[in-house]
Order: C-alpha cells, then structure tokens, then sequence
C-alpha cells in the first residue's frame, strides 16, 4: 500500500493536496492519504502522525512524506523498532543556520540523507548539490520543482503589495529573474 503523509497544521495547502491525490486516484493509482493528528505543538503533532504511519502502515509499504521533518521522526522510529518502510521524501528544506536547534535537526537528517533507498526530492540541483557538499555524501536527489498553483494566489491575495519584490530562502529560486526584476525597481 502507498500512503501520502501530510502535515496537517498547514491549511493553506489543502487544495493542492486534494488536487494531487484527486490527479493520482484519476490515473488508477490506489493511494491512501494521512494526516497528522492536531496538538498543542507542532512537534507533538509530527511525532502523532509519524506514529500513526507507522502503525496503519506494514511491512513494506511505501510512505510518502510531503513535510520533510515528519519523514525524519518516522525514519527514527522504523529504524528504533527495526521496521521496513519504504520512504519519499518530497521536497526536503534543511536549512542551514547555526543555531542548536538546526544542528540537532541536521543530526537527525543525516543518517536519514545517507540511506540511499530512501528517495529524496529537490527543487533545484544546486540545493541537492548543497546538501551534498553540507554532508559530505554522493547522495543522487530526485529533481522535483515547485508544482504549487500559487499564480491565482498571488493575483488575488499579493497585487497590492507595493513596490517591493520578496524573494526568500535559496531553494528552487530563479535567480537571474529575480535579479533583472531587483534592477527595475526605482530603489
């Protein structure tokens, strides 16, 4: 069986998550999808779902995980009771600050970056190249780029943002075009 994980406290996806398994089930393919159950904190919440997972799914099943952290608790988890998962990954987003906080996080990731039957997207080559170099591995990262419909929403939602250009993080970024908008601006 193939389960799609999501994250449950990001209620701005949702319409794309009902897309993507709407698209998936319109092909024939038997997917089941999962939630996180709703806590107090996040990390609580993660640890429920990736908990749930693990006792829905069995040997064998395929986990495909749309937020990366929940991945990584249920990798730990597999791996601490010795459990046969196959696992996605879509989109991993470990970002690189130098907090104590991040590098328990990429503690945590490693051994998980390192297993090479785990599948693991990217949106941009240069991020998996990144991660690599971070690592010190030879890891092959799935290209997968930034499939959101987010155009209707920045219509709607960002047309009076003013007379500023938000560019943020470094991941699946056109560079070149957000440069040549930069130099348009008048500041």
């Amino acid at each position: 069986m193939t389960y799609l994980v999501f994250d449950n406290f990001h209620d701005n996806f949702k319409p794309h998550q009902k897309q993507i398994l709407d698209s998936l089930r319109g092909k024939g393919i038997d997917i089941k999808e999962y939630y996180s159950p709703a806590g107090s904190s996040l990390f609580l919440a993660w640890l429920g779902g990736a908990l749930g997972i693990v006792r829905r799914s069995a040997h064998g099943d395929t986990l495909i995980f749309w937020y990366d952290f929940q991945a990584v608790i249920c990798y730990w988890l597999c791996r601490l009771f010795f459990l046969k998962r196959r696992f996605v990954v879509l989109n991993i987003l470990l970002k690189e600050k130098n907090t104590w906080k991040n590098r328990i996080v990429a503690w945590l990731y490693k051994p998980m970056l390192c297993t090479e039957d785990i599948q693991i997207t990217v949106t941009s080559s240069a991020y998996g190249e990144a991660l690599n170099r971070r690592f010190a591995l030879r890891r092959k990262y799935v290209l997968l780029h930034d499939v959101y419909g987010y155009k209707d929403v920045e219509e709607t939602s960002y047309r009076h943002g003013g007379r500023t250009v938000f560019c943020g993080g470094n991941n699946g970024r056109d560079w070149k075009m957000a440069f040549r908008v930069a130099s348009l601006m008048p500041d």
